[in-house]
């Protein structure tokens, strides 16, 4: 097994690095700070028989696009890209939130705070689809949150390698979120990221994936994507209204053409959603009221 390197302490590219903060399946990502003592996070891919140049590559133009598109949506600011003889590096802005994988394992995160990150996040979605952007690899581990738990979308490394086909055995999304034809390796299209979106929002208000069997390799995950069946989200958190539970299953059809058409579509309808709920009584303010300015990306 190819042994990872410890970046703590070294300098790459005018960039003290700190703490190890995260391993990922493409690299691990530390603290870092610049000459002026301002706090980044870098994130460092090294070449190894399992990752190699081609695919770091395009790794990084997924990087140089996230970078293009960061103001028009939340996503999280890519200051710098860079490479070695050794290694690839992403020196973003570092979050203090955490990642939303680290939310869901949270227990009293009141139920309106869940469902307005999710409306957040179908917004930058949305967004970087009219920009002609496809993400490829919408999970928990990919949404930062700052120190408010606002999120940020992240790692845009397989919306380049999905333009690009014939890179090995590099693996082009994470399984147990993929959907059912990017895990039988077809082309995807938005209507692929609409199907992660729907199981990772899926697990942030039931906390756990829609699949009643869960494989612990790959191959077995991506049997499980293609042909098991969703489980009712009622059954993981009996809590959960028709229309809500609705709006999840919508985005989880196996079939594309029997999913929500565009992510737009999806921001609407939880928008629609939080407008009603918790509306109970004349004057009473509803969900959407509440988190209004908060969650809600100003136009």
């Amino acid at each position: 097994m190819f042994k990872l390197t410890d970046f703590s302490g070294r300098l790459v590219d005018g960039y003290r690095i700190g703490p190890l903060v995260g391993k990922g399946s493409i690299g691990t990502v530390y603290s870092a700070s610049d000459s002026k003592g301002d706090s980044f996070a870098v994130k460092i891919m090294e070449i190894n028989p399992f990752l190699e140049a081609t695919a770091l590559d395009a790794i990084i133009e997924g990087a140089i696009s996230s970078s293009k598109i960061s103001e028009c949506a939340r996503i999280v600011k890519v200051h710098k890209v860079g490479k070695t003889e050794d290694f690839y590096y992403v020196v973003m802005d570092f979050m203090q939130g955490g990642t939303l994988e680290g939310l869901i394992g949270k227990e009293g995160v009141p139920f309106e705070k869940k469902v307005g990150i999710g409306l957040s996040l179908a917004e930058t979605v949305a967004c970087i689809h009219l920009k002609g952007v496809i993400h490829g690899d919408l999970k928990p581990g990919n949404i930062m949150l700052d120190s408010c738990d606002i999120p940020y979308l992240t790692d845009f490394y397989y919306s380049a390698l999905n333009l690009k086909r014939g890179l090995g055995l590099f693996p082009q999304g994470t399984p147990r979120y993929m959907s059912p034809e990017q895990a039988m390796g077809q082309f995807i299209t938005t209507s692929s990221d609409i199907y992660s979106f729907g199981v990772l929002f899926y697990e942030l208000l039931t906390g756990a994936i829609p699949y009643r069997d869960c494989s612990n390799n790959i191959s077995g995950m991506i049997t499980v994507v293609s042909q098991s069946e969703i489980v009712n989200p009622v059954e993981r958190n009996n809590k959960l209204d028709r229309k809500i539970c609705g709006i999840l299953l919508k985005m989880l059809q196996k079939k594309v053409e029997d999913r929500y058409q565009n992510m737009q579509q999806v921001a609407s309808d939880l928008k629609g959603y939080l407008e009603v709920a918790g509306k109970d009584e004349p004057g009473e303010k509803s969900m959407f009221q509440q988190i209004k300015g908060f969650f809600i990306r100003k136009k």
